[in-house]
């Protein structure tokens, strides 16, 4: 039987007091995804992952690296460096190869020697971990991983023109002798390095 006409307008009204609801409720298939938060520019950056080695000498002439720190004395930061000098060079003998790199300076520096002495028992060089003994420099502050133990580093590329990698580092004491490649000083200090991470991109 037909319902009273006051009835339909009842129900009629029901359904589209309802309708925003239901619309709000099930969510739209067109809706953008939310934004993502940046990503941390000490983040190692996404790598070509080419491994092309030099068939001769290459001097690097400038570079970007990056460094997210924590120290003992209770600084913790995250420092960029972009488009800075570089002094470092491939070199190859035989089968032996190394990679020297001073990137920065003593507000902020970055030292690397990659070595890969196959003619002593090293495995040859390629893309992955690699012996490479370090150094940081913060604030004139240099911290000295010179025997290679408390950092690993990645080869995440090498090709003629440049050479970039990443490294991660837990308790590295500071230097106790002037050795910092980056100052005058040495950056002496009883301070140690509680953790490192972060990337270096150098190019000729």
């Amino acid at each position: 039987m037909t319902a009273p006409l006051a009835l339909r307008r009842v129900r009629l009204a029901a359904i589209v007091l309802a309708a925003p609801l239901l619309v709000a409720c099930s969510g739209s298939d067109d809706e953008p995804p939310a934004a993502k938060a940046p990503a941390s520019p000490c983040v190692p950056p996404k790598s070509a992952g080419t491994y092309a080695e030099p068939t001769g000498t290459v001097t690097y002439a400038t570079a970007d690296f990056a460094i997210n720190y924590a120290t003992s004395a209770g600084a913790a930061e995250c420092e960029v460096a972009e488009k800075v000098v570089a002094k470092g060079t491939f070199e190859k003998a035989g089968r032996n190869v190394q990679i020297g790199l001073d990137l920065g300076d003593g507000a902020l520096g970055l030292s690397v020697a990659v070595i890969a002495f196959t003619d002593d028992g090293d495995k040859p060089l390629a893309l992955g971990q690699v012996s490479a003994p370090m150094g940081i420099s913060i604030k004139d502050e240099y911290f000295d991983d010179s025997i290679g133990q408390a950092c690993k580093v990645e080869l995440t590329e090498l090709t003629a023109t440049t050479v970039a990698g990443s490294f991660a580092c837990e308790d590295v004491a500071g230097a106790l002798d002037p050795v910092s490649p980056f100052s005058s000083g040495g950056g002496v200090t009883s301070t140690r390095l509680v953790r490192a991470t972060g990337w270096f991109r150098a190019s000729a």
